[in-house]
This record gives structure tokens, sequence and C-alpha cells, in this order.
């Protein structure tokens, strides 16, 4: 019997070595600023080419590598921010979790780990409502010409807590700056001899005008405001294209 149990082993090892997976998938153990962005990214351009995603990034109101007494816990400036790094370096979808409501906390339950609130309330929780906005940008233009770009700013490889990340289709342009920091975007990387730029800001969904530039030099971009919390994303349209503004 232990002779066929171990044919059986080895015949599910085989198997499973020969597999080929749909699409590749990371976890971040609920750390802050986790660099994530460069697992997505080395895994995007891999062949054989496959989708990948962050399966389960940072939740909102989790203790920070679970310890909530040193590191206390997660905002929604943390999910946010996860959102937009995730998406602009390759992943095909975000994955949103909240410590309140994955154990589905209620009067009925005994707390794990410090959980603040009722499930129920913390479904209106301000992460969980900016993820609209995550999916409003990223629907706004065409998805199946985009793609990842370093190369568009020079800032191309700050840490996580002051990233620039940045991705284009053939006519656009997505640069986030993870705590409002100025960059650079680099001249002719997508078409059009002139470019419309505009900042959205993903607390809100919101938009500020920021003019017409010049596709044919480098342009510097300081967003509306910077430190911890203000993120936002610049968005640069071909002005031939006449896309419809956020």
């Amino acid at each position: 019997m232990r002779k066929y149990n171990l044919l059986i082993v080895f015949i599910a090892a085989a198997q499973l070595a020969s597999a080929q997976f749909s699409f590749n998938m990371f976890q971040t153990g609920h750390c802050r600023d986790t660099p994530v962005y460069d697992r997505i990214n080395a895994s995007y351009n891999a062949q054989p080419t496959k989708p990948t995603i962050d399966g389960e990034p940072i939740y909102e109101d989790h203790p920070v590598c679970f310890n909530v007494n040193d590191l206390g816990t997660s905002s929604a400036y943390d999910v946010r921010k996860s959102a937009y790094l995730d998406l602009l370096s390759g992943a095909f979808g975000h994955t949103y979790g909240c410590h309140d409501i994955w154990q589905m906390y209620s009067p009925k339950h005994e707390p794990l780990n410090g959980p603040h609130m009722f499930w129920y309330v913390a479904v209106d929780l301000p992460g969980a409502n900016q993820m609209r906005y995550v999916r409003r940008l990223m629907e706004s233009h065409p998805l199946l010409d985009r793609v990842p770009d370093q190369s568009v700013v020079l800032e191309n490889d700050k840490p996580a807590p002051g990233r620039i990340q940045a991705a284009r289709g053939t006519d656009y342009i997505f640069v986030y700056s993870a705590s409002g920091e100025p960059f650079t975007v680099v001249a002719n990387k997508i078409s059009g001899n002139t470019l419309n730029a505009y900042w959205y800001n993903p607390r809100d969904g919101k938009t500020r005008d920021a003019g017409t530039v010049s596709n044919r030099r480098d342009n510097k971009f300081s967003p509306p405001s910077n430190g911890y919390g203000q993120d936002w994303v610049l968005v640069l349209d071909d002005a031939a294209k006449q896309y419809q503004k956020l």
C-alpha cells in the first residue's frame, strides 16, 4: 500500500510541475510600502507572458505587518497607494480588503487581532469608497494598449513612500506621485505635438487643470500638494484625440 501511495504522490507532483498556471499572484503580508511593483513588473515582463496580480495587498484598518503595538493600523492612504502602484506597474486588477470585514466582526463574534468597528460600519471606510476613483481612472482611457513604462519619467526609481509610477497608452500617460513629489515627463513617449494635462485626485476623484504642454521637450510637473497622504495622478492626453476630461 505504501508503494502505491508513493506512486500517486509522484504522479501528482509531476503533473503539478508540468502544469501551466493561467496567471501569477503575489501577496504583501499586510506590510506598509512593500515594493510589490517590482515583483509585478518582473512577472509582467517574464516569459511565457501571463497576467499578474497582487492578490492580497495591505487591508484597510489592518495591523501593519500584524504588529499593531509598534506599527499601528493601515489607513485609506495605504490601501489607495497599493492600488495605484499595482495597476500602473502592470497588474491586471486589484483586490481591496478590510480587516474588520474579512472576519465579519460583529457583536456576535470574538474580535481577532484588534478590529476597530463592526463590518457593517467598515463598509463605509474612506479607502473602500476611494476604490471607485481608481476604477474611474483606469476605465477612462483605452485599456488594451496600456503598458507600464518607467522610462516615461526621469525620477523612475524612488522607493515606495515617494514612488513615481507611470503607465502609458499610445496617446495618453498616467503618472502617479505617491506623496506629491515633483517629477519630469520625458518627451515623445506618446503621439501628439501638444498634450493636455490635468491632475486627478485619488482622494475624491476631482480634477485640476494643468494646461497644455509641448510633447517635443521634457516637462517638469509639481502636484498641487505634497507630503504624507497627498498622492496625485497626472493625466496627459494627445490633444488631437480630444479625450473627455474626467
